[in-house]
């Protein structure tokens, strides 16, 4: 299985050297049994998640890791994996001079496990710089302002108290992720689950950072990506598995949401290349 977004800087080009950008991001990529050993003089910053099992290797032995999230100064070797069985994670890799610009008053420990549910920091920002850095006119400015917003985020979340959705809204969140091929609409949810569409809204918005119409236009998206990827589908055919009825709309609403159209998204994805 590949990840739901993967994407390499290739290291050849002659502006690898600048003194910003994304080398590299994973959201998760499932890897099977087995250490991976990286890392060590002129490597960057590496933030990881681990949404499964894994170890890290640390000074005093192998420390389990599970929903844990790391960071990694520069220079520093990593040592990390399974070996026992298939691993999921989400990664980022970034080469920049420091966390400046910015900012200053953030306090992200360094070099040490941090068990917390960052997934779904990690899932929403990595997936919008992936998007940016597949943008026919990206931007470094955008790019690092959405990095800023990333370690604010996860500085926030180690100093706010971690409140679960309620099961009614896991729920729902799980319903959507399994009907995505469904034209759903607020109203099919609402009466689905016997709440009324605004208290519906409310609440999801409350705990997901998100009105459930565009979670679920998001999981559309990159369900379609993902298709776009690993499959031959045509778009027609995509369409239909993520809940559209005319292809030329879904078309439309996927290069809203990408900045390309599927099949230069398709292109894009085969080469490897922004």
């Amino acid at each position: 299985m590949r990840p739901a977004f993967l994407f390499h800087y290739d290291a050849t080009r002659a502006h690898e050297q600048r003194d910003f950008h994304i080398r590299g991001l994973g959201v998760h990529e499932i890897m099977p049994p087995g250490m991976i050993r990286h890392g060590d003089d002129g490597y960057p910053w590496l933030f990881m998640y681990f949404h499964s099992p894994a170890y890290i290797r640390m000074d005093s032995g192998f420390v389990r890791c599970d929903h844990t999230f790391m960071v990694w100064e520069p220079k520093r070797l990593h040592v990390y994996g399974n070996e026992a069985a298939n691993w999921d994670h989400s990664w980022l890799i970034v080469k920049t001079p420091s966390l400046h610009p910015f900012p200053a008053n953030l306090s992200l420990p360094l070099n040490t496990p941090i068990g917390m549910e960052a997934g779904e920091i990690f899932e929403k920002y990595l997936s919008l710089i992936y998007r940016e850095l597949y943008h026919p006119c990206a931007a470094r400015c955008l790019l690092e302002h959405l990095l800023a917003m990333f370690l604010f985020e996860l500085h926030r979340m180690l100093k706010t108290p971690y409140i679960p959705a309620p099961q009614n809204l896991q729920e729902i969140e799980r319903y959507i992720n399994q009907h995505l091929d469904l034209p759903l609409s607020i109203q099919d949810l609402a009466e689905q689950f016997h709440i009324s569409p605004p208290h519906l809204i409310a609440s999801f918005k409350r705990y997901y950072g998100i009105a459930p119409m565009h979670y679920l236009n998001r999981r559309r998206m990159e369900r379609a990506a993902l298709f776009l990827q690993n499959y031959p589908y045509s778009c027609k055919e995509i369409a239909e598995k993520t809940g559209f009825c005319d292809p030329l709309y879904f078309s439309r609403r996927f290069r809203q949401y990408w900045g390309v159209s599927p099949r230069e998204y398709r292109n894009r994805s085969r080469s490897g290349m922004p």
